[in-house]
């Protein structure tokens, strides 16, 4: 599966479905784009438009880790992020996204229960500062999103 990019947005609290079309949206695009052009260099969008052109079928996945309260749900803050990633340029319509999964995790929960996910996918440095994010407790950072948009594989949808 090509992985097509990752990256981690620090402090960035998701909006939630009800929110996704006030005043808080454009703040919202550009906290994902400062993230994104942290890691790679590349300021969007792009001259062309669009990251990714309408042929790629997507697979998109977001990690909501938090240490403060946050009563959001997963599916709630999915659709604004990927509305806010297509305002960006980050790929022509959000309907190319085939396959999502989206999973909120609160940090202060992991101190007294195992958790556990899957992060084989997941490349450094974005697994060091995920890791970084749970484990130390000394980070001062309250909100972690991890983002990946990747080639939708049909194998990964089991009925």
């Amino acid at each position: 599966m090509a992985s097509y990019f990752s990256f981690i947005g620090k402090n960035i609290e998701p909006l939630s479905q009800n929110k996704r079309h006030s005043r808080l949206m454009m703040p919202y695009q550009g906290q994902l784009a400062r993230a994104f052009f942290t890691k790679y260099k590349i300021k969007l969008p792009l001259a062309k438009g669009v990251l990714l052109d309408e042929t790629k079928i997507l697979h998109g996945k977001v990690f909501y880790i938090h240490k403060v309260k946050d009563k959001k749900d997963a599916d709630n803050i999915s659709k604004p992020l990927w509305d806010a990633l297509q305002e960006i340029g980050f790929y022509k319509n959000d309907n190319q996204i085939l396959h999502i999964q989206a999973v909120k995790i609160d940090a202060k929960k992991l101190e007294n229960e195992i958790l556990s996910f899957d992060l084989t996918d997941v490349k450094d440095p974005d697994f060091s500062e995920l890791v970084y994010f749970i484990l130390d407790p000394a980070n001062s950072n309250k909100r972690l999103l991890y983002i990946r948009i990747s080639d939708f594989e049909s194998e990964n949808v089991k009925f």
